[in-house]
């Protein structure tokens, strides 16, 4: 079955340009895919939590959930991942290899820290080819594709039972994925570079702030952490030099 599956998936090709999908999208979004399932098994191939469907599922989350709302954002109804079997013989595959050869995985180091940066700087990517393709402004193809590269993490982290990352204090990952997708347009909108260079360029700019903002221990303050000093900061300056509080 899954022979005849994988099969299938080779003779259907990718989805038609004429749906708003260019073969550089496709392309991209299939390697996206990829890396993104395998950064979902990763996370709970050694929980005893999670059986074989359960790593699949957390795999396609990572895998196309964040192309899933890339193309519900855009409009294309039904999305690129339902058009074709490619992406979910992708996550299949991807998850089960990553299973199977997860110990071995483990030895490379810190795969899951590259796997997390890679699919961040991939999807942001594609997310923002997305939308200059189907004609929104480059301002709003940087919103969107930094949207598109969270999304797959939060809703791995929902289905997870937990509150997803980004919400909470901690390495601004997010903030990574922005720059990247910034990088991104701009190569490609001002200065025409090519969108497999560009989103190589994109990649390497993630991965470098994520290593930077780890070497350098760098987490988002909270909320409340920022107002009680901004207010501090506010009443110090609002009081004259030699004029005492209480004669205000």
């Amino acid at each position: 079955m899954g022979f005849s599956l994988l099969a299938h998936a080779l003779a259907a090709g990718p989805p038609p340009v004429e749906a708003n999908t260019a073969l550089s999208d496709f392309g991209l979004s299939v390697a996206a895919t990829a890396v993104g399932a395998v950064q979902g098994a990763l996370m709970v191939v050694d929980e005893p939590d999670y059986d074989v469907v359960g790593v699949v599922v957390i795999a396609a989350c990572l895998g196309f959930g964040g192309g899933i709302v890339r193309d519900m954002l855009t409009g294309t109804i039904p999305p690129d991942a339902l058009r074709t079997p490619w992406f979910t013989v992708t996550v299949i595959l991807a998850a089960f290899i990553t299973t199977f050869l997860h110990h071995w995985f483990r030895r490379l180091g810190r795969l899951l820290f590259l796997a997390d940066a890679l699919v961040m700087g991939l999807f942001g990517a594609v997310g923002a080819e997305k939308a200059l393709l189907v004609g929104l402004s480059p301002f709003i193809a940087v919103v969107l594709g930094s949207v598109v590269a969270v999304s797959g993490g939060i809703l791995a982290d929902l289905m997870m039972g937990r509150h997803p990352a980004i919400l909470k204090p901690g390495k601004p990952n997010a903030l990574a994925a922005l720059v990247g997708v910034l990088v991104f347009v701009v190569l490609t909108e001002h200065f025409k570079v090519h969108t497999n260079l560009a989103t190589a360029i994109d990649v390497v700019v993630v991965v470098a702030l994520r290593v930077l903002v780890d070497w350098k221990g760098i987490v988002t303050p909270t909320a409340a952490a920022i107002t009680p000093g901004l207010l501090e900061r506010i009443d110090e300056r609002a009081v004259e030099p030699g004029e005492d509080e209480d004669q205000r």
